[in-house]
């Protein structure tokens, strides 16, 4: 639970790597991203989750890579980067963008 809002968020464990692409889950909140390479979240398409967020934080040296789905962008890029060591939550628009609600040691491809 998060305070006296009675909200829960599902926390997953990825520990995936090697340029993998890693299907969304329903109940994706917080994804804790634990491996030495890269690997890709597939995100829905964004008009079918508004108003959603996910948070992923990498904790081993790779990086882990919101990569929205066809036609849809991240703060109006290609995907959004997490490295080693950074933190990122995005926000669905709920027509076709992801949004950075907060983020650090990121970066974009364009």
């Amino acid at each position: 639970m998060s305070g006296s809002d009675n909200t829960s968020y599902t926390v997953r464990t990825d520990s995936t790597g090697g340029a993998i692409h890693t299907p969304w889950r329903d109940t994706d909140s917080v994804i804790i991203y634990n491996s030495n390479g890269f690997a890709f979240l597939d995100l829905p398409k964004a008009s079918t989750v508004p108003g959603r967020v996910v948070t992923a934080r990498p904790i081993g040296s790779g990086s882990y890579i919101f990569f929205p789905f066809a036609g849809d962008s991240v703060n109006g890029n290609a995907n959004l980067d997490v490295m080693s060591g950074g933190v990122a939550a995005i926000v669905s628009d709920g027509v076709n963008s992801w949004f950075t609600l907060y983020s650090r040691n990121t970066q974009v491809d364009p």
